[in-house]
């Protein structure tokens, strides 16, 4: 089961992602700050039910995950943060978005899994549908000489010098996908 698998990286019995905090409870992680009155609940249906959050749904979250694998991106919970903010940009702010309580939303669902990198970062998956992720930390480069010879013409370009990028990673990739730079597509 994916709670048994998760506990022995938290053996310190606490994470931190943000202002929530993740407590290890026997062989079962539950957030502390996630829920009203501290009930951890047994399903999806049962957060929701409890009022503590209507948004993301269920629906939500696995169109978030989905898109992400569209993308090769590994759904960790922070670009899941992300993509759900993006997606639904009117229903509330990234920052907004408790962890720990999104983190009891992906666990309690049915067709979602959550997972652990070698970095003990936490990940979730469709149970559901094949991974094909682009490892970011891989050494080998994977694109064609061109592409970077493109980009190094436009980063020295007026244009490209002058941009300014946000912080992260993810920021800067969604900011340079949004200026449809010829050597991107494809």
């Amino acid at each position: 089961h994916s709670r048994a698998k998760l506990a022995p990286a938290f053996s310190s019995g606490h994470f931190r992602k943000g202002r929530s905090t993740v407590a290890q409870s026997g062989s079962t992680l539950h957030a502390t700050e996630s829920t009203a009155r501290g009930k951890v609940p047994g399903k999806f249906s049962d957060l929701v039910a409890d009022g503590a959050q209507t948004w993301p749904s269920e629906e939500d979250l696995v169109a978030a995950v989905s898109g992400l694998y569209d993308d090769q991106l590994k759904p960790y919970l922070s670009t899941l943060k992300s993509r759900l903010s993006e997606n639904r940009p009117n229903a509330r702010r990234q920052r907004d978005l408790n962890a720990a309580h999104l983190y009891e939303l992906c666990r309690s669902s049915p067709k979602l899994l959550l997972q652990l990198d070698r970095c003990s970062d936490c990940f979730i998956l469709l149970r559901d549908r094949e991974s094909d992720f682009v490892d970011i930390l891989s050494p080998l480069d994977v694109y064609p000489t061109s592409l970077w010879e493109d980009a190094a013409e436009y980063f020295e370009s007026p244009e490209g010098s002058a941009m300014e990028f946000p912080g992260g990673r993810y920021a800067c990739a969604r900011a340079l996908m949004a200026l449809d730079l010829p050597f991107l597509r494809g």
